[in-house]
């Protein structure tokens, strides 16, 4: 379902019968952050990215989810999703998950990204 404000409210929506509407609008893009993965460092939903990519033209930007390069790869390449928005796989590192602001260097971006 479609949460907006921030995640606090639920408008009971078909995410892609929403995107579908966005995309009749105009919108330039679609930014969609699976609030449920948000945080967990444990994949883009890959599967739900690929129904919304097969339901649109618009472009999307996957969020929520990312926490390697091997996470993006997939979003990428599985999803064809031409732009993504990640933020512990950056900050949070080790057993402690401490901070640390981290970022691959091109070589390991350019293997991992088409």
């Amino acid at each position: 379902e479609v949460y907006i404000a921030g995640g606090k409210i639920n408008t009971k929506e078909d995410p892609i019968r929403y995107a579908e509407q966005l995309a009749k609008l105009g919108v330039g893009e679609i930014l969609i952050n699976s609030i449920d993965r948000d945080g967990t460092m444990a994949g883009y939903d890959v599967d739900f990215l690929k129904k919304l990519g097969n339901a649109v033209d618009t472009p999307l930007i996957a969020c929520g989810g990312a926490g390697n390069l091997d996470h993006m790869s997939e979003a990428v390449t599985q999803a064809r999703i031409p732009a993504l928005a990640a933020g512990s796989m950056f900050v949070f590192h080790g057993k402690h998950r401490a901070v640390l602001i981290n970022y691959p260097n091109r070589a390991e971006l350019e293997s991992k990204l088409p």
